[in-house]
């Protein structure tokens, strides 16, 4: 949402504000022993031993740059925008020991599901001359700069018998998504205000017959990219989040398996997005990110979309394979939050989600 505004004033709507303050403590969950964790209100704590927070004064911020040698040593951040950097600098964090305007307004590109687009088109190219996109869908997926009304003879994308997937530019956790099918009312203002807003929407077909929603989560860095593990998680049909199974990786990777998809394919699904979409984001982006995918039905035979989105950042994927690393199998526990109050981040039965009390 911070990158879709772009601003260096940019204030979440008052529940993001809220879930912010009500989850501020869950960066606790990757960080180390040592590691200092800042919070929205700016009270910052250092991780002793046994994970005890001490509250430190804000002049720890400076003993910290002063032992780092760069941004990328120094922050480890669930994700970057130009109002994060606003802040950093007013709490009197270096320019030097942060990215540029430039390399954030590079970031935001690349955070957008038009990159997605145009990296999935250079995935179907390559699979195409390898010979492995039998098994593969999301060759339509494409941003629309303009907007054509559904049903028009010219139109190329509305065909009456078709659905469709929209998704604005930028989003969060399944918002600014939303279908159309030949049976479902068309929200032509949504369409429009969307383009009008963030310069395009992404279209893509919708695939009714889903088996699996799932991620796989990588981290970059000047050494090169490297495949973290499998995200296995719920979502609706229009892409809300709903929770990631925690468990280990194995499992996991069974998990998908079982949709009856190819051991092959997904080897080199894994191994493709590593290389190649790592050289695309190399001296350009460094950190964690997750690809989101999906396993479906289509046309006869179990298909695999190899990316629905890109997610240029720290994710609930990755969350998952930190938790179950500390916590292990059959988890139960409260991650930050209170469940009678807010917001509340917890594993319950081995399932990661964010939880709203009522």
């Amino acid at each position: 949402m911070a990158l879709a505004a772009n601003s260096l004033s940019y204030f979440p709507p008052r529940h993001i504000q809220q879930m912010e303050e009500d989850l501020a403590l869950l960066p606790l969950w990757w960080a180390e022993e040592g590691d200092c964790v800042l919070t929205p209100y700016n009270a910052i704590y250092r991780v002793g031993t046994n994970r005890t927070l001490e509250l430190q004064d804000i002049s720890v911020l400076s003993s910290l740059v002063a032992s780092s040698k760069d941004f990328y040593s120094l922050f480890n951040i669930w994700g970057w925008s130009l109002a994060l950097r606003h802040r950093l600098l007013h709490l009197g964090i270096p320019e030097a020991f942060l990215p540029t305007k430039e390399q954030l307004a590079d970031i935001r590109t690349l955070s957008s599901r038009g990159f997605a687009a145009e990296y999935i088109h250079q995935l179907f190219e390559d699979a195409d001359r390898e010979g492995w996109s039998t098994h593969l869908v999301g060759r339509g997926m494409r941003v629309l700069n303009s907007f054509t009304e559904p049903g028009e003879v010219d139109s190329s994308f509305f065909i009456f018998h078709s659905s469709f997937i929209f998704k604005t530019l930028w989003s969060s956790s399944g918002r600014g998504v939303f279908v159309y099918t030949p049976n479902t009312p068309f929200n032509t203002d949504r369409v429009s205000s969307a383009i009008r807003n963030q310069g395009g929407i992404l279209i893509d077909d919708f695939y009714e017959d889903k088996l699996l929603d799932f991620a796989l989560e990588f981290e970059t860095t000047d050494a090169g990219t490297r495949f973290l593990g499998y995200s296995v998680f719920e979502a609706s049909s229009a892409g809300s989040y709903g929770g990631n199974i925690v468990a280990p990786q194995p499992y996991l990777r069974e998990r998908i398996l079982s949709t009856g998809i190819s051991e092959k394919l997904l080897d080199k699904v894994i191994s493709y997005t590593t290389h190649r979409l790592g050289s695309l984001l190399a001296g350009r982006y460094q950190g964690v990110f997750g690809v989101d995918m999906l396993i479906c039905r289509h046309e006869g035979k179990t298909m695999l979309h190899p990316c629905i989105e890109i997610n240029l950042r720290c994710n609930m994927g990755i969350l998952a394979i930190d938790v179950y690393k500390r916590l292990g199998d059959n988890a139960n526990s409260i991650l930050a939050g209170d469940p009678n109050h807010g917001f509340c981040a917890q594993v319950k039965d081995g399932k990661l989600g964010i939880q709203v009390s009522k």
